[in-house]
């Protein structure tokens, strides 16, 4: 049961870091849109 326990601890904190990441991607790109606009209309 312990194992388990653990296991999905890892998960939920593997999950929780990814979640993390993609926040501050988007972030990292809506800032950089704000600073460049030319950047943000070519990738568009």
């Amino acid at each position: 049961m312990k194992l388990r326990y653990k296991l999905f601890s890892i998960e939920c904190s593997r999950i929780w870091n990814y979640s993390l990441t993609i926040k501050s991607v988007e972030e990292t790109y809506k800032f950089a849109g704000n600073r460049s606009p030319k950047i943000a209309t070519a990738k568009r």
